[in-house]
């Protein structure tokens, strides 16, 4: 049986889901973030992918205090979330050029996404 290549957005979304697992997995058997930091951000992917109809990878690495950035940044946009490693996050966007700064609040649940959240990655991907 050959496998069949999707060119249509499931197939790319089902892409990009397998390859963010797989680096969360390996930062994990690495043991560069521990299992409960990959956990929490699986749990944001998840809860992010069902609503935000664009999501694309983000931009990602291991923080210095044993947490995960995740970064999006288009058109003089950009949107940073970091989760933490007590597995709660933050977020931050900016939009340069009309300086515009705003940040969610602190130690945010990874199953919890607030509107603001969604309204602000929604901008920066083009959604």
């Amino acid at each position: 049986m050959s496998a069949e290549i999707r060119s249509d957005s499931q197939g790319a979304q089902s892409l990009d889901d397998t390859r963010w697992l797989d680096y969360l997995n390996g930062l994990e058997h690495r043991q560069i973030v521990h299992a409960d930091v990959t956990t929490a951000a699986k749990l944001l992917w998840s809860n992010l992918r069902a609503r935000v109809s664009l999501l694309t990878l983000p931009d990602a690495s291991p923080s210095n205090a044993g947490g995960l950035f995740l970064s999006w940044d288009r058109n003089g946009k950009h949107l940073e979330i970091e989760v933490l490693s007590d597995t709660t996050y933050e977020w931050f966007f900016r939009e340069r050029a009309t300086d515009i700064s705003e940040g969610g609040p602190a130690s945010l649940p990874a199953g919890s996404i607030p509107g603001k959240l969604l309204v602000r990655l929604n901008e920066v991907l083009g959604a």
